[in-house]
C-alpha cells in the first residue's frame, strides 16, 4: 500500500539542503563519478537505441542528471533523473517546433512505462526532450561537467509555510484547469491541449516555487496521470 502523502513533512524535508552533493553520485570535487557516469550513458544509450538511433536526422545533443539528484536537496531513497536532449536536425518527416517534436518523443518514451530502470539499487526516471528548463543543479553526464552548478542559496527568503500555501492554490487550479481541459476537447486537440498545459502549466518551473510544486505533484503521484494523458491522447490519434 502507498504511504500516505504528508505535505508538511514532504515540504520540509525539500526545503532543508544536505552539507555534501550526493556520495554516490559525486566525489569531493563535485566531479561524478567515473562507474556512475559510465553506468548511467549505458542506460542511456539502450534507451536511445530503442527510440531514435535508428531515424535520420535525430541527434542527441545532450544526456543530463538533473532532479534533486544533482543538487543539495536529495535524500537516502532519491530517485536518478535522466534528461536526454535531442535536436531534429534533418527528419522531414517530424515536426521541428517544439511542442510537436516533443509529443513524438514523449510518445517513444511511453513504450518504457512499464519497464522499471535501476542503477545501483535506486530508481532512473528517464525523460526525453528537445529541451529542458534548468533552473537548479544539472550536470551534462555526456560531457562531464556541470550546466548549472547547485545552490543551497537557492531557497532563500523561502519558507515551508509559505511554500505550503503555494502548493495548495496551485495544485487546485492545475487539477481543476485539467478537467475542463478535459471536458473541452477530443481526438488530436485534446492531446494537443493536454501537452501544452502539461508544458506550460504544470512543468513551467518559471521559479522556484514552481519547481517545488511539480515535485510535490510528482510525491503525490499526480504528475504521471496527467503527463500520461497527454501521450495517450497522442498515441490514440497516431492508430487513426
Amino acid at each position: 500500500m502507498p504511504q500516505k502523502f504528508d505535505l508538511k513533512a514532504t515540504v520540509h524535508r525539500l526545503l532543508t539542503p544536505q552539507k555534501t552533493l550526493a556520495p554516490w553520485i559525486f566525489d569531493e570535487n563535485q566531479k561524478m563519478l567515473p562507474d556512475v557516469r559510465q553506468g548511467l550513458l549505458k542506460i542511456a544509450q539502450k534507451i536511445i537505441d530503442e527510440t531514435i538511433a535508428f531515424i535520420d536526422g535525430m541527434e542527441v545533443t545532450d544526456i543530463l542528471l538533473c532532479g534533486s539528484s544533482a543538487d543539495y536537496f536529495y535524500h537516502d531513497k532519491s530517485d536518478i533523473d535522466l534528461f536526454i536532449e535531442v535536436k531534429n536536425t534533418a527528419c522531414r518527416s517530424i515536426a521541428k517546433d517544439q511542442r510537436h517534436f516533443d509529443m513524438f518523443l514523449s510518445s517513444q518514451m511511453y513504450q518504457f512505462k512499464k519497464y522499471h530502470f535501476h542503477f545501483q539499487g535506486r530508481r532512473i526516471d528517464i525523460k526525453m526532450g528537445a529541451k529542458i528548463r534548468l533552473l537548479v543543479g544539472t550536470y551534462s553526464v555526456l560531457n562531464d561537467q556541470w550546466r548549472i552548478k547547485p545552490n543551497k542559496d537557492i531557497i532563500k527568503g523561502l519558507t515551508e509555510i509559505d511554500m505550503i500555501s503555494y502548493y495548495e492554490k496551485r495544485r487546485y487550479e492545475i487539477l481543476e484547469s485539467r478537467q475542463k481541459i478535459i471536458e473541452k476537447y477530443s481526438g488530436m486537440k485534446l492531446g494537443a491541449a493536454l501537452n501544452d498545459f502539461f508544458v506550460q502549466t504544470v512543468l513551467s518551473n518559471l521559479n522556484i516555487k514552481d519547481y517545488y510544486v511539480f515535485k510535490l505533484l510528482n510525491y503525490e503521484h499526480l504528475i504521471k496521470p496527467i503527463g500520461s494523458e497527454s501521450i495517450m491522447a497522442y498515441n490514440r490519434v497516431l492508430r487513426l
